[in-house]
């Protein structure tokens, strides 16, 4: 229905449009995702799973006003929350809901933005529409977002919504240009590193949109407006990001390790900042998904076998192999990493196939379909992805030696994020490229439609050179595919040697020893795959050529289309898609009972003792992969591990290896004192060492003379009721029993989480604190140091009973409440880490928090009856700064929305004044 308003009928148009687009996203991943609608079924997240979002120091809105990590080694700061999407998704629907839908949230919003953005670009809708749907399904995304980080395809939505802000200037100028570097900023709060390269491409993309305009005006004027306009956005973006800017710089820059900016360090951190960069072999995954396969565990032979994420340290023995027969041993030994992954970066068949046609298309000058600035945007992408590509090959190729020399650049630890901007860039083109084929070829009735033989012949006869040479070439890139398959058949034996060379020997790295063989079959069939759909995307554009959907029909080929892509990249994605049971991921057990009693007095830790037992080597990995990063977690159980450190503080680099490492291999006698001092309490470990008892030989050979250690508790690693057959990690269960082969051991000897010292000394010398913890004369129990100047102990109290401290229930992350009785001057000693955002009250009234034992939170206290409080409290205020700055966007979004129907009172006059010279 019409209203007689053209504004008015083009709103309602578009909401019609946009309804049905927003339907289909929704329909389709709702049914991709239909057992996250299951009661206690949530997605697979490997960062940010339930454990951890639900976690006491990852709360929301209690991060909000600060982020500190209480479970990991002793404690760190954290970027804090923003007030991102992802962290109001959250705190909306709370942790659990939150891990149900995030995932698929993300790609609606994803899909969404597209959509906004190819509307605002004026592609038909039918170009809109797949756009969107290529956006939501492409597997570089989907991937990512059930991988656990799903901000990072929100933070690509986001720069959607800037370029769509910025697609049409006509009117609203500067607030469309605002609400763009608003948009920009949010996907920096969203993508961090990933926000920052995404801005580079917006910036250029606006400097190169403002010059290719066709108003008359001088080249130079043109160029000026755009980086007057990327100033403008930059402005905005940093006015969002304000907090996101500030607690990155100060957690994951400042004070960190391999932080430095000057060039011997960038040098010495290549290798490490480097490591995730994509091997150029593997680009061939944008075409073929499974060819590398998927995620490391994934099953029945779908196991990813690429090498994203290899060790540069194999990459020294590779090289050195050949004339170093040390090397080459060492290749041979088990351990190695040779890769980690959990991300695809699967375009589509019918989303490179249409790119490609689109960028062809664009340089038939006044032939092509395309309007020359249309063209120009065609190029200006193809040229982002071709940049983006080469830099995301990393140490693999020499580009991105040219970006790591750029200031900060060395920051970003991962080149292949480049990979994110490619498809991006090819997503837009192929949006275009539906738009040229709708505009070329669908969009005019072309009479009653014969036979499709005779239909194809009487347009044969007729057809442009182009693309009759278009179809010619598909069919000889069918015909390559068909040999090039056959080639890589015949070549399997190949294939899986080399499979196995990479970490998937059974005798080197203990694999399955028809490992090998399932990997090179699934490849194989995944190309099978992707030829199939090439076929089906050619023979779909050649009905389009030929004039079989065209005027009224065109909605039947923008639906065989859609069927096309959406069958593609779901067959694709469906491996990527993992549920977990709540129920029985984050089931407990006795162990955990005791762990989480009062966890914050003790620290917990795996006994770094290997045994001959298959109990042992249980729980080392069920440990290692399902207790520090789940039920620990789950349950606020403090563990002195580091579960993930990708940028390690100068404070805690410093401690660690002056004091528990030699030539970076841990010796037992040093995590003795690391256990001491760090408030250590409970291993897990074998029960029998040989035919010793493990505390038996502990207590002898360790820590001798005296029995420091004894057995808490005996136990045993179980399948989980119900699961006789387990298929993994998550199935497995401790189970309490007095004859168990495993224990929990307590360390007596290790330090109190609060301690009162009589005694201190000052040493102001860093090197000679970290010399004096390592002294075997050193008693951690007797002697506290300080590297902040008080009054030295008096002589006649250094062997006096200093008094007793508690920790008090309330206990909270950020907020540790203590209550003393102090004999004599003291000094309360808090063996969580020191940083200068924490500050101490005694009796309510400020105090001065004391640097101690080089890396631990003191206080000095006088003798009396003290409450103690220690709070993180870091700057706060830059919260509020990117809260109005959301509220800005808020705004501008409801101001544009308003004022969309009306026209600008310039132009009103303007169209009247021409009717009226009509």
């Amino acid at each position: 229905m019409k209203s007689g308003n053209p504004a008015n009928d083009r709103q309602i148009t578009n909401g019609y449009y946009f309804l049905f687009s927003f339907a289909c996203l929704v329909l389709i991943l709702g049914l991709l995702f239909h057992k996250s609608f299951e009661p206690g079924i949530i997605v697979h997240s490997n960062d940010g799973p339930l454990g951890a979002i639900s976690s006491k120091s990852a709360a929301v809105p209690y991060v909000y006003s600060g982020f500190w990590q209480d479970l990991n080694w002793i404690g760190g700061p954290q970027p804090s929350a923003t007030p991102s999407l992802s962290v109001t998704l959250d705190l909306i629907f709370g942790p659990y809901i939150f891990a149900k839908f995030y995932p698929a949230i993300s790609l609606l919003i994803l899909g969404v933005s597209a959509w906004l953005f190819f509307r605002q670009t004026k592609l038909a809708p039918m170009a809109c529409l797949l756009g969107a749907l290529a956006a939501a399904l492409n597997s570089d995304y989907f991937s990512i977002a059930n991988w656990g980080v799903a901000a990072q395809p929100i933070c690509v939505a986001m720069n959607f919504l800037a370029l769509a802000a910025v697609a049409d200037l006509s009117t609203h100028r500067w607030p469309k240009i605002i609400l763009a570097g608003l948009a920009v900023g949010m996907g920096v709060m969203e993508g961090f590193d990933i926000g920052a390269i995404f801005s580079l491409f917006v910036a250029a993309y606006v400097v190169f949109q403002a010059w290719n305009t066709e108003e008359k005006a001088p080249s130079g004027k043109k160029l000026g407006q755009g980086v007057l306009r990327v100033a403008v956005i930059g402005i905005f973006a940093a006015f969002i990001a304000t907090q996101t800017l500030f607690v990155l710089y100060n957690t994951q820059i400042k004070g960190v390790v391999g932080a430095g900016q000057d060039p011997a360090t960038k040098q010495a951190q290549w290798g490490e900042k480097t490591q995730w960069s994509l091997p150029k072999a593997e680009t061939f995954q944008i075409l073929i998904p499974g060819i590398f396969g998927y995620r490391m565990d994934s099953p029945n032979g779908a196991a990813y076998w690429g090498t994203v994420g290899k060790s540069p340290f194999i990459d020294e023995l590779e090289q050195a192999a050949p004339s170093n027969p040390r090397a080459a041993a060492a290749l041979k030994q088990g351990g190695l990493m040779w890769r980690f992954s959990g991300g695809g970066i699967y375009a589509g068949v019918l989303v490179v196939v249409v790119s490609i046609w689109a960028f062809f298309q664009s340089f038939r000058g006044k032939n092509s379909v395309y309007s020359l600035p249309q063209r120009r945007i065609i190029w200006f992408w193809a040229i982002a992805a071709f940049i983006s590509l080469l830099l995301s090959f990393g140490r693999f190729a020499p580009f991105y030696k040219l970006f790591y020399a750029l200031p900060f650049a060395s920051t970003i630890r991962n080149p292949a994020k480049f990979i994110h901007v490619v498809t991006w860039a090819m997503l837009i083109i192929f949006g275009y490229g539906v738009h040229g084929l709708y505009r070329g070829y669908m969009q005019d009735s072309a009479g009653k439609i014969q036979s499709l033989r005779a239909q194809f012949k009487t347009w044969w006869a007729k057809a442009p050179a182009f693309d009759k040479g278009w179809l010619k070439g598909s069919v000889f890139a069918i015909i390559a595919a068909l040999v090039a398959w056959g080639i890589y058949a015949s070549k399997s034996s190949d294939l899986e040697a080399y499979i196995r060379s990479v970490g998937f020997d059974p005798e080197i790295n203990g694999a399955d020893p028809g490992m090998a063989q399932r990997l090179a079959s699934f490849s194989l069939h995944s190309v099978g795959w992707f030829i199939l759909f090439l076929v089906l995307s050619v023979i779909t554009l050649g009905f389009i050529f030929c004039g079989l959907f065209t005027g009224p029909r065109a909605k039947w080929g923008g639906l065989l289309l859609g069927l096309v892509l959406v069958a593609d990249l779901s067959r694709a994605n469906l491996p990527w898609i993992i549920h977990w049971d709540v129920n029985h991921k984050y089931a407990g057990n006795p162990v955990i009972d005791i762990l989480r009693t009062k966890a914050y007095e003790h620290r917990v830790s795996l006994l770094p003792i290997s045994v001959p037992d298959p109990q042992v080597d249980l729980l080392h990995n069920l440990y290692k992969y399902e207790w520090t990063q789940h039920l620990f977690l789950y349950n606020n159980i403090q563990s002195i591990d580091r579960v993930q450190e990708p940028r390690v503080s100068l404070a805690n680099e410093a401690y660690r290896s002056t004091l528990f490492e030699d030539q970076g291999r841990p010796k037992l006698n040093e995590f003795l004192r690391e256990w001491k001092l760090t408030n250590t309490r409970y291993l897990l470990g074998p029960y029998m060492y040989g035919t010793n008892n493990i505390v038996d030989y502990l207590n002898q050979q360790i820590n001798p003379g005296k029995t420091t250690f004894r057995v808490l508790q005996p136990f045993n690693v179980v399948p989980k009721p119900g699961y006789p057959q387990p298929k993994g990690l998550t199935d497995f269960t401790a189970q309490t029993n007095d004859t168990g082969s495993l224990a929990i051991i307590e360390f007596t000897d290790a330090l109190p989480r609060a301690k009162l010292y009589s005694n201190w000394q000052v040493i102001t010398n860093d090197e000679v604190t970290l010399s004096t913890l390592t002294n075997s004369a050193f008693d951690p129990h007797q002697l506290v140091l300080l590297a902040d100047a008080i009054p030295a102990p008096s002589p006649a109290n250094t062997n006096q009973p200093s008094g007793t401290v508690q920790i008090k229930d309330n206990y909270e992350p950020k907020r540790v409440e203590l209550a003393a009785d102090v004999k004599v001057p003291s000094v309360l000693l808090l063996n969580d880490k020191f940083d200068p955002d924490w500050k101490v009250w005694v009796d309510g009234k400020p105090a001065t928090m004391l640097r101690s034992n080089f890396i631990m939170r003191g206080v000095y206290l006088q003798p009396g009856q003290h409450e103690i409080v220690f709070k993180y409290l870091p700057p706060f205020g830059v919260f509020y700064v990117s809260l109005s700055a959301v509220i800005l966007a808020i705004l501008l979004i409801g101001f544009l929305a308003i004022s969309s129907g009306k026209p600008e009172p310039k132009l009103a006059a303007e169209k009247k004044a021409k009717d009226s010279a009509r």
